[in-house]
């Protein structure tokens, strides 16, 4: 095993690991070390990627709704910076996932926009378990249903603290 995917392990095998990610076609499994104290977390996250506007309102809007962003913002929301009359979905709940058994968070950012599975519906929660995959793949089913898998941006797959084929081709 090489070292640098040793480093995105956390409590998991690589076997685990790589079980779990060829098991996905759309979402790309993350190891990340964040706050500068070596803390850890995973994810299970997916790019899908919109051309404009009307774009970006007729993809997402199968998945959650975009709210209005209200005249004064509160301290916790955030505008979508290229449309900021709408505010980003961040945590929210997709598909009926149970909450309990994963977070979800969606960000929309310039072109594209990233949907993320983790934890187990605490806050705080950051590690990537057998939930997260299920929920993983039920969202991957949804995304061919509404032919939004064509917009699947799999350049994510090059990131250095993704555990994919493109990375790690031996072990796939």
């Amino acid at each position: 095993m090489s070292n640098t995917l040793d480093r995105f392990l956390g409590g998991h095998t690589a076997e685990e690991m790589i079980a779990w990610a060829k098991r996905l076609h759309y979402f790309y499994l993350f190891g990340n070390f964040f706050s500068g104290h070596a803390e850890f977390y995973e994810s299970l996250t997916v790019r899908l990627d919109y051309k404009d506007k009307k774009d970006l309102l007729d993809k997402i809007s199968r998945l959650v709704m975009l709210r209005p962003t209200p005249s004064e913002l509160k301290a916790f929301e955030s505008p979508i910076h290229d449309y900021p009359e709408y505010l980003q979905p961040s945590h929210c709940q997709i598909l009926n996932c149970p909450l309990e058994q994963t977070n979800c968070h969606i960000w929309v950012s310039h072109l594209f926009f990233e949907i993320t599975l983790y934890g187990n519906g605490q806050p705080y929660s950051y590690d990537v378990s057998e939930a997260n995959v299920v929920a993983a793949e039920k969202v991957e089913r949804y995304l061919e249903e509404q032919q939004l898998h064509l917009c699947a941006n799999h350049e994510i797959a090059t990131h250095f603290n993704c555990i994919s084929a493109k990375n790690y081709p031996a072990l796939f």
